[in-house]
């Protein structure tokens, strides 16, 4: 690719590293997918992107930040209870309430893996590291919360027997709805996370750029509760 004129030295070197980076964080979502269709992994929380492996490779932040906010906002559209008709399901709800509590917990727990490799980067400034932290850490209190109430509603729906009362379909509708909610305050926390490093591109390209992975062959999406009947 060539240097288009309209772009200093400056500018040139860092969209070269933001594509850079967006090839090697795109390339791990496919390597992701990839395990989970041919069974490696139960789930997309079992897979770990690499700044759990090597948290000092700052040029990797605002990409995977933004990732993981896409990942918060893809599992609000995708955890869904109610029916067509907008009903709880007649069908037992346990154990499909039961998958998504785990999937919120895996994103969960991602996140506070990234609050912890945030705080263990060597060489971030100071003021950037708490400019990030807040907001990451607001993501992993709100990802924690959804758990709570997706959990909270797996409870109601395992301890009924028979068909759910209304009062109980209404306290689970409430908890999975505040759940969903806690989810999307996440993905916008991380976006907020992500942005702090906007205009820091002098960062970027005080590390050596990364070879970029060749992609992995396309695979199906999977999703959180393929293994379950699906509900919104």
């Amino acid at each position: 690719m060539q240097h288009p004129p309209e772009l200093t030295e400056e500018e040139w070197v860092d969209y070269r590293q933001c594509q850079a980076e967006e090839h090697t964080v795109l390339a791990q979502v496919v390597d992701r997918e990839a395990q989970l269709e041919n069974g490696l992994i139960d789930s997309h929380y079992e897979y770990d992107f690499s700044w759990d492996i090597d948290p000092a490779s700052e040029q990797t932040w605002p990409s995977r930040l933004e990732v993981l906010a896409e990942e918060f906002r893809r599992s609000k559209s995708e955890l869904t209870l109610l029916d067509e008709a907008g009903h709880v399901p007649e069908h037992p709800l346990g154990q499909a309430l039961l998958d998504q509590a785990r999937h919120a917990q895996g994103l969960a727990a991602t996140a506070q893996r990234a609050v912890s490799a945030l705080l263990a980067a060597p060489g971030l400034p100071a003021g950037l590291t708490t400019a990030v932290l807040v907001p990451l850490s607001a993501a992993a209190a709100h990802a924690a919360a959804a758990v709570q109430h997706f959990a909270a509603a797996t409870a109601i729906a395992a301890g009924s027997h028979g068909r759910l009362a209304e009062h109980l379909q209404w306290r689970i509708v409430l908890h999975h709805a505040d759940g969903r909610r806690e989810l999307g305050q996440a993905a916008e926390t991380s976006l907020t996370a992500a942005t702090e490093f906007t205009g820091r591109a002098e960062l970027r390209r005080q590390l050596p750029p990364q070879p970029v992975p060749a992609p992995l062959p396309p695979t199906h999406p999977v999703t959180a509760t393929s293994a379950a009947p699906k509900h919104r």
